[in-house]
């Protein structure tokens, strides 16, 4: 019997009041700096603190090692999820320019935020995608990596030069501020840790991304136009979630619509990350009359389903 693979996905992208607010190749790439840079950062505040004074306590040399094999890392993982997510490029380049774009209500929020944890009566401007903490660590971030890479480096070929020693330790002193912003503000303050599962599973509360970031909520999300000098209005908008059902293992994948379009049309097959096995074909039904035929044989919900059809009854014929 023929076997006809049948599509179906979320007409709303939010689900039990939560929001797509960072895909997965955003996640990845944020993970992949943040982790190593933050065994970098402690191996070398052990380092310092600890061995620098008494060097001939046991395990620096570990220690030391440690710091470079996570320096390594800072380069390769970054460089890796780039690569594994090179067709989603525009993505991260939209995030670099909403995070170098800054307004006076970016400023009016840097300069009130102090304030405004301390007193409800201040009010802080609508932020879009980020707020200018997070662009404040943003640019850091971007501007101190290649810093650390390259002095890194440097002191790894020659060791005992000084003065890429001090540039790579001034380095570490001026990022340390606003890193540990970032984990505080991620993991203790209360009012804006809930958004830690943006970077995890990738959603967040519809009414706490509202409020903290009206600008982005209102664009994706209540399709307002924002003025043009906004530069998150070109972000990409968060995707539908398509759920792939494997007939080999019966597992499920979740990607994106555009991701299964890109396969589509290329004719390129769709491989399970389970047990491997690969979808040969994937049929694009746009016949109405087809299309209703094919509802039917799906039960009502909101979670999208691509599987096989395997029965006695015939679709309807299509043209396609």
């Amino acid at each position: 019997m023929e076997q006809t693979r049948l599509i179906r996905f979320d007409s709303d992208p939010s689900k039990d009041g939560a929001i797509l607010r960072f895909r997965k190749t955003e996640r990845w790439l944020h993970w992949a700096i943040a982790v190593p840079f933050m065994i970098c950062w402690l191996s070398a505040l052990i380092l310092v603190l600890i061995y620098n004074p008494d060097p001939h306590r046991p395990y620096r040399l570990a220690f030391s090692w440690f710091h470079r094999f996570s320096g390594a890392a800072l380069i390769a993982f970054p460089l890796y999820v780039l690569f594994k997510s090179r067709e989603e490029y525009r993505i991260h380049t939209a995030n670099i320019r909403t995070a170098w774009h800054w307004s006076l209500d970016d400023m009016k929020w840097l300069l009130l935020m102090g304030l405004a944890a301390i007193s409800k009566k201040i009010t802080l401007p609508e932020q879009g995608k980020f707020n200018a903490a997070e662009k404040v660590n943003f640019m850091v971030v971007m501007l101190s990596s290649p810093v650390f890479v390259l002095t890194g480096l440097m002191m790894w070929i020659q060791d005992g030069a000084w003065f890429p020693w001090l540039i790579h330790g001034c380095a570490a002193l001026a990022v340390t501020p606003t890193m540990l912003g970032h984990i505080y503000m991620a993991t203790v303050n209360p009012d804006t840790r809930s958004g830690i599962t943006g970077m995890v599973s990738g959603y967040v509360e519809r009414q706490w991304a509202k409020h903290h970031y009206a600008l982005w909520y209102r664009e994706h999300f209540e399709n307002n136009v924002l003025p043009a000098r906004d530069p998150s209005r070109i972000a990409p908008q968060p995707e539908r979630r398509i759920h792939i059902h494997c007939p080999a293992c019966s597992k499920d994948m979740i990607t994106s619509w555009t991701w299964l379009l890109q396969r589509v049309f290329s004719l390129r097959a769709i491989r399970c990350p389970e047990c491997g096995a690969t979808f040969t074909a994937i049929t694009a039904v746009t016949d109405q009359h087809q299309l209703r035929w094919i509802k039917l044989q799906f039960d009502a919900g909101e979670t999208a389903i691509a599987s096989n059809y395997n029965s006695g009854v015939t679709p309807p014929s299509s043209n396609i």
